[in-house]
């Protein structure tokens, strides 16, 4: 489930231009990893990151089609970037949503 802080947040900026939806698909004692949605929009494709929980370091990751196509990495490094909070909160939520603009 979305935090609803999070919820909230998009709502009051209410100008978001850009987002992307995290949802957990793996983890245990060593890793974690999340599939990442640009835009909540399945047309540009779905990302996958995978982390090691000890020291933050990237296992592997695959890009979403639009980030291929348009040949750039945003939503791959904002989700590197929430990964990261959450291991050093140690704490890994099913869903969660990133909003920027």
């Amino acid at each position: 489930m979305l935090r609803k802080s999070m919820i909230m947040q998009v709502i009051l900026i209410n100008k978001v231009s850009s987002m992307l939806t995290l949802n957990k698909i793996k983890e245990d004692e060593r890793i974690i990893s999340y599939e990442y949605l640009p835009q909540d929009d399945l047309k540009k494709g779905r990302g996958k990151v995978t982390l090691n929980k000890k020291n933050s370091e990237v296992i592997e990751f695959i890009l979403s089609k639009d980030e291929i196509t348009k040949d750039y990495m945003i939503y791959r490094n904002k989700a590197f970037q929430a990964i990261r909070y959450f291991i050093s909160k140690n704490e890994f939520p099913e869903e969660y949503l990133v909003a920027w603009y």
